[in-house]
């Protein structure tokens, strides 16, 4: 099965703002962060996320940052002191 150029377009949106969100963390550019399917399968991540399941929350550690996605698609980052920053949804910057 296919994915449509929308169901593309979101998927590549919530890879792209995760790691946006790492690098101005880390203050480093997103092309000098490993490969985000080091971590993770990235499919399976906006998979996961495109169900719309309820209060779903995926949590992983990406280059020292703990890294949660919701249900919503929105993405919190936060650095190993555990200081939040504030959550980034879809279509924010």
């Amino acid at each position: 099965m296919e994915c449509s150029s929308i169901e593309r377009s979101t998927s590549n949106d919530l890879l792209h703002r995760i790691i946006r969100e790492v690098a101005d963390r880390s203050a480093v550019e997103p092309t000098s962060l490993p490969p985000l399917y080091d971590v993770l399968d990235p499919d399976a991540l906006t998979a996961l996320v495109q169900t719309r399941a309820d209060s779903l929350t995926v949590q992983f550690t990406y280059v020292g940052y703990e890294v949660t996605v919701d249900s919503d698609g929105k993405v919190s980052v936060t650095d190993e002191e555990r200081r939040s920053r504030p959550t980034v949804g879809p279509g924010e910057q």
